[in-house]
């Protein structure tokens, strides 16, 4: 049996930006699967790239399509131009083996390109299975005209060492913030009571100018970054306002599950989100934090919570921050596949 996942090459970053697709290729690599990479930055220039990618792609077509039985994993986004998809995407027609997507991003829906919602479709039409995040995900990915068989993930995972779980005597009054500033322009204008300090990390713009509320501390790497959220909480937030979800990308947060939530949980801090979001609804219900309509609820909602209250939260948090660090999320999702790959009409 071929077990089989495949990117293309992942650049160096000195930010969390590209920590999920690397952690699903070794939780892959733990459950069984060879990872094939297609390197799309070789040579000195664009005709070189295009070939050495094309080569790269055409050897993993044979191996693929010569394979009588087993998986090929593989993620989206592509990070690749235009071609390299294509040829990409046909490598994997006409193969026996079941093709599996694990989907990060939504780009017709994030407004990080052109690529129009049916073009997506298109694509995670072309395999057996696709991952997304949550439920809210699949609702969607459902009602868009996917018709591939839908798995949910519900929350990533976050590989990293152990980090020892919070154990704070009283209620944190302290709020972590994580993730690309430069878009984050609710910190703009922040305004909350002063028992709360929010400490933020991640790229900003050259000249952005945080409300005085934001203690902004810069970018630090993803294996360095979950050592420095202790004895506080972290905030998942999007858009432009901090009274509600508002654009597209706040509207985004309605159907995810973001990354930063895990790099929360996977730190041992409970998290904050939108009630309305999908994270929220994870929150409620496995009681791993708090949920707010906007940012100033945030010293009410968490005055509010007694040391009963507390307690549950932060077993919890320990519960899952075991389960995100040892990529059991998507390592059961495998299993399942593989589990049920004997029953599968061809």
């Amino acid at each position: 049996m071929e077990l089989i996942s495949t990117d293309f090459s992942i650049p160096v970053a000195n930010h969390a930006g590209f920590k999920a697709r690397i952690d699903a290729i070794q939780i892959a690599e733990d459950v069984g699967f060879k990872h094939v990479v297609i390197n799309g930055t070789a040579g000195n220039n664009r005709v070189t790239r295009l070939a050495h990618s094309y080569l790269e792609i055409f050897h993993l077509k044979r191996k693929i399509q010569d394979a009588d039985e087993g998986i090929v994993f593989a993620q989206y986004p592509f990070d690749a131009n235009y071609f390299n998809r294509r040829f990409f995407l046909h490598a994997f027609a006409r193969t026996k083996l079941l093709k599996v997507l694990l989907v990060h991003d939504l780009n017709s829906i994030r407004g990080l390109n052109k690529i129009k919602e049916q073009s997506e479709v298109d694509i995670f039409n072309q395999f057996d299975v696709v991952i997304a995040h949550t439920p809210e995900m699949v609702e969607f990915l459902r009602d868009a005209g996917v018709s591939a068989k839908l798995m949910t993930l519900k929350i990533f995972d976050y590989l990293i060492a152990n980090q020892g779980q919070m154990e704070a005597d009283e209620v944190p009054k302290k709020i972590f913030f994580a993730g690309n500033l430069k878009k984050s322009h609710f910190l703009d204008d922040l305004s909350m009571s002063q028992g709360i300090k929010l400490i933020a990390y991640g790229p900003a713009g050259p000249n952005q100018a945080f409300s005085e509320n934001v203690d902004y501390q810069g970018v630090l790497p993803p294996d360095r970054i979950p050592s420095k959220l202790k004895k506080g909480w972290g905030l998942v937030w999007d858009g432009d306002s901090s009274q509600g979800l508002d654009n597209r990308l706040g509207n985004y947060l309605r159907i995810i599950s973001p990354h930063k939530a895990s790099l929360y949980l996977a730190s041992g801090i409970p998290v904050i989100a939108p009630t309305n979001s999908a994270v929220g609804h994870f929150i409620q219900q496995n009681k791993v934090g708090i949920t707010i309509n906007n940012l100033s609820e945030l010293d009410k909602k968490i005055s509010k919570l007694n040391s009963e209250d507390w307690k549950l939260i932060e077993y919890n948090v320990g519960k899952w921050q075991s389960r995100l660090t040892e990529g059991l999320q998507l390592k059961s999702v495998l299993r399942d596949i593989l589990e049920d790959l004997p029953n599968r009409q061809i």
